[in-house]
This record gives structure tokens, C-alpha cells and sequence, in this order.
């Protein structure tokens, strides 16, 4: 519903008006919504009208636009989520790809489970069939920073001899302070040997008091690069 008002002064000649007032079901604007771009690392509330209706065949584009979203997390089992449907043919398909070449995920009846999506984006496909229809869906999407990947890590465990690249997040991030453990279970090495190449690698000036761990107890170096050198290196443990 909705009020209208016309004024019209004394003595005004006006041409008047004609307009239509068409109503638009919530299934309509959620059959015409074509997705979202997203601003930010805040979570977001992706739902279908509730009810939904018969024989809808929905695709919709989601992504996140910051650079810093490495994952998706999507709840369908959190607080304020909810899947239900009338029958099995009504399922929710998540894909790389408009046309459900790469399919991610599909949600059915009985499998309304949390997943995650490598990456910033996914289509979002639902159809329903002319049988009974019902609630629908509320669904959660967590965008999951590089960041948050990186602090999480708490290292790794390496077996062989070949080297290994370990990295930050790139930009890395404000208030940063985190350990991880490292090891190599060849019972052939004697010494690790650190490299960095000042082409790949953004660090303003060098490395200052890092601790690192070995079996031979706790060892703190300082490894600044005050030189024009395109890269340095240096070892821990015994190089004789």
C-alpha cells in the first residue's frame, strides 16, 4: 500500500499524470536479482524468499571484491541459517561458473552441510519443481582473509631434502605476532639454509631478532640486508 498526494494551485494549467502501479511478489524480485559484489571482510546473509515458489530456476553471481579474501565459508548450520525444502528435486547448486560446468557444491534435501569455497566468488543456482514448496533457504558466507590462513598456520612438518618455499600473505597484515614450528625429519641434515631474494620478497630491512628453533635449543640471529645485493642468505646449524 501506499499514499499519494496532488496538489494543484489556483490558476496552473498542467498536463496531469498516468502511471501504473504493478505489484512485484518477493519470488519475482529474487527470480530477477542477478547476485551481489560485496564490499569488505564482513559476513554475509544470501536467503531465498520464504516460501519460495514453484518451478523457479534462480543464477545469481556472488563475489567479494577485497583483495584480501582467500576462502568462503559457507554455514548452513550456524545461528540464523536454515535450509529446508519440500522435496529432493529442489536443490541449491554452487559453481565457478554460470553454467554449472565446475560444480562446487549442491544442497539437497538431506544435505544442508557447511562447505568452503577456495577463492572470492561462486554462482549460486536453486531450482524447485511444481510439487510442494517450502521454508527455503538462509545461508551465511564468511569471507576468510589470507591473513587469517596464515595466522592459523602453525607450521609444517617436511620429509626429504627438497626445499620448500614458505611465504606471508602479500600485503601482510597490521598487528601481526605469531610462531610457528618448522622441521625437517632427514636424519642426513646438518644445517638449514635460509634464502631471500629481494625480487620477491617485500622486507623494508632485513629480518632483526628472529628466533628459530633446532634440536640444539633456541637460537637468535639478525640477518640484515643493508646492502644493494639482489639477494642474501644465511644458515642455521653447523655448515663445517
Amino acid at each position: 500500500r501506499f499514499f499519494f498526494k496532488f496538489d494543484v494551485s489556483e490558476g496552473e494549467n498542467a498536463e496531469g499524470f498516468l502511471f501504473s502501479v504493478t505489484p512485484v511478489t518477493a519470488c519475482e524480485r529474487f527470480s530477477n536479482h542477478q547476485g551481489s559484489s560485496f564490499q569488505g571482510v564482513e559476513s554475509r546473509i544470501i536467503e531465498s524468499p520464504h516460501p519460495y515458489c514453484n518451478n523457479m530456476h534462480v543464477k545469481q553471481h556472488f563475489r567479494f571484491s577485497d583483495p584480501r579474501v582467500a576462502r568462503l565459508d559457507v554455514i548452513f548450520n550456524g545461528e540464523g541459517a536454515e535450509f529446508l525444502v519440500g522435496d529432493e528435486a529442489d536443490v541449491l547448486v554452487f559453481s565457478r561458473d554460470h553454467f554449472e560446468h565446475e560444480i562446487i557444491k549442491t544442497i539437497g534435501e538431506d544435505d544442508a552441510s557447511d562447505f568452503s569455497i577456495d577463492g572470492n566468488e561462486f554462482y549460486l543456482n536453486f531450482y524447485s519443481d511444481q510439487q510442494e514448496v517450502s521454508y527455503g533457504f538462509t545461508f551465511i558466507v564468511v569471507p576468510v582473509t589470507y591473513c587469517q590462513i596464515f595466522a592459523a598456520n602453525q607450521g609444517e612438518t617436511f620429509v626429504g631434502l627438497e626445499s620448500h618455499l614458505i611465504e606471508s600473505p602479500h600485503p601482510y597484515c597490521n598487528d601481526v605476532n605469531m610462531s610457528k614450528f618448522y622441521s625437517f625429519t632427514h636424519h642426513g641434515i646438518v644445517a638449514l639454509k635460509f634464502a631471500f631474494d629481494n625480487k620477491n620478497s617485500d622486507i623494508d630491512q632485513g629480518i632483526e631478532d628472529l628466533d628459530s628453533f633446532s634440536n640444539m635449543g633456541v637460537l637468535t640471529f639478525a640477518a640484515q640486508n643493508e646492502s644493494e645485493d639482489e639477494s642474501y642468505s644465511f644458515y642455521l646449524g653447523s655448515t663445517e
